[in-house]
């Protein structure tokens, strides 16, 4: 990867933006960056090379740890391979994971009310990467924070997915500054990052909308309880 350029932006003019909540920055997702060839053309058309019960417990991780946008699982249905799951006014995604039993499934995306977009807090750490995951203290103590305006879409889902995984490691993004006259601020590393929720999820929130007797069957453990370190895979 190439390195990041410095980021160039008056500090008066950033204290004055992020408190009154305008954005500096534009963040632009980048979910195919790093991955092999052949799985970037199958990722495209939501087909992973994972069976069926694997890739919801992936996709309901996604829900957990997505980091800009705070997600509710409204529905969380495993035997029909269907999640709902809201995020505010307005904002909705619906998962559904499909598979015959076999090594691949299909993975497919709706965004059926509002568009996700939204303003996210990015981290610059010292190195000079970014990343949308609040750092550890000591680490935080040394970034710079900048406001970025960013739109989620069935493509940045899918990678998410496929990070979840294979290596648990951040989308990757490119940031750039509304200045028009600043190069690229920095991208999002293709190294493990550990996934922290962005808020504890609901107890209740798994189960809603499920009748008493498919709750059982429909919520799976695997779900309930992820592990957090950056393992090459998702432990069952």
């Amino acid at each position: 990867m190439n390195p990041m350029h410095p980021i160039r932006f008056p500090s008066l003019l950033l204290a004055v933006a992020l408190v009154s909540g305008c954005a500096t920055h534009q963040l632009r997702l980048q979910p195919l960056r790093g991955l092999p060839a052949d799985e970037a053309a199958r990722l495209k058309q939501g087909q992973l090379a994972v069976g069926r019960d694997r890739l919801f417990d992936a996709a309901a991780t996604t829900l957990e740890h997505e980091p800009f946008l705070h997600w509710d699982i409204d529905l969380l249905d495993r035997a029909n391979g269907f999640i709902k799951a809201s995020a505010g006014l307005f904002r909705e995604v619906q998962i559904r994971v499909t598979g015959d039993g076999g090594p691949n499934s299909q993975l497919a995306v709706s965004v059926p009310r509002r568009e996700l977009k939204t303003r996210a807090k990015i981290w610059i750490k010292p190195d000079g990467t970014a990343t949308a995951y609040e750092p550890s203290a000591e680490l935080k103590a040394q970034s710079r924070v900048v406001s970025a305006d960013v739109e989620l879409d069935d493509l940045y889902f899918y990678s998410f997915v496929w990070h979840a995984l294979h290596d648990r490691a951040e989308v990757p993004f490119d940031l750039l500054s509304y200045d028009a006259e600043a190069p690229i601020a920095a991208a999002a590393p293709l190294a493990l990052q550990p996934m922290v929720p962005a808020q504890a999820p609901s107890p209740t929130s798994e189960a809603m909308a499920l009748s008493p007797a498919a709750q059982a069957a429909a919520v799976s453990p695997a779900a309930q309880a992820l592990p957090l370190t950056p393992t090459p895979g998702m432990e069952r």
